[in-house]
């Protein structure tokens, strides 16, 4: 009888995700379909090697620190203090970095901290030679937040970032706040749901952009689990402003120490199907 029931509690908590899920992403395709730009758009960048390689399907995967950036429920998996660093150089002097640190609160809870940077290299704003002051661009946001696993069936967290933009010495700011549930009905699946950059509009003088609002709902499935090898296969579905996600992502494991990761990304906006691996991510 103690297992039926938490079978059928188990069942009943998917369902409301599912359901919860359903309408906030309707509500945020409507309100943020006519929305053609974003401000703060360095906000979409992936952060993680191990999220990146798995196509961005890490809704429902989340359980290190990178969580921080993908599901605020996720640091609640964290069992020891965690840090994750990462580097990309890209085309035309950008770089991007972030971080991100888990430190377990023991029944408390687990309190995390996330750190974005994006940079571009100084640039000719009017033409080239023109002998004007080189222009700069940089991007950060900077935050923090709690997770807690109150139950084996449910883990939710929140978080709060403090987002700058200084554009050749113009500036902005404005905070963004998240939150995001995790559902474990069995061992093998997991439901995942996220919402990230929920704040005010940050303005550059008289012009102004909302942050890039996004709803995240996905699953992941351990479809093979041992000793030495494992099999996680994960899909999520964004909706975010002027635009739709699918991302499809699996990844292998031999003894904890090999790993082999995949994904696709299939993205739309309102001009229609941008292949997968365009960047920067549309705005």
């Amino acid at each position: 009888k103690k297992m039926m029931a938490r079978r059928g509690t188990a069942q009943q908590c998917a369902f409301t995700l599912l359901k919860s899920s359903a309408l906030l992403l309707g509500v945020f395709a409507v309100q943020n379909g006519f929305a053609a730009t974003s401000g703060a758009d360095f906000l979409k960048i992936g952060a993680g090697a191990r999220p990146v390689g798995m196509g961005e399907a890490y809704v429902a995967v989340a359980d290190d620190a990178t969580s921080a950036f993908w599901n605020p429920a996720g640091p609640a998996e964290v069992r020891a203090v965690q840090v994750n660093l990462m580097h990309l150089s890209y085309v035309e002097d950008i770089s991007y970095q972030s971080a991100a640190m888990a430190y377990p609160l023991s029944t408390l809870g687990v309190a995390f901290a996330s750190l974005a940077l994006l940079r571009v290299a100084p640039f000719d704003s009017t033409r080239p030679g023109s002998g004007k002051t080189p222009g700069r661009s940089t991007d950060i946001a900077a935050g923090g937040g709690w997770a807690l696993r109150p139950t084996r069936l449910l883990a939710f967290g929140l978080s709060g970032q403090v987002i700058r933009r200084d554009l050749s010495g113009y500036a902005a700011s404005s905070f963004g706040a998240g939150l995001g549930v995790l559902i474990q009905p069995s061992k093998k699946l997991r439901l995942g749901l996220a919402l990230a950059n929920l704040g005010a509009p940050i303005k550059f003088l008289a012009e102004s952009d909302p942050l890039p609002l996004m709803t995240r709902i996905g699953a992941s499935f351990r479809a093979v689990e041992s000793e030495d090898v494992s099999l996680l296969a994960a899909v999520q579905a964004d909706v975010g402003a002027g635009y739709s996600r699918i991302s499809l992502g699996m990844e292998g494991a031999y003894a904890h120490i090999a790993f082999l990761r995949a994904g696709y990304v299939a993205l739309h906006d309102a001009l229609g199907v941008i292949p997968p691996g365009t960047f920067p991510p549309p705005p």
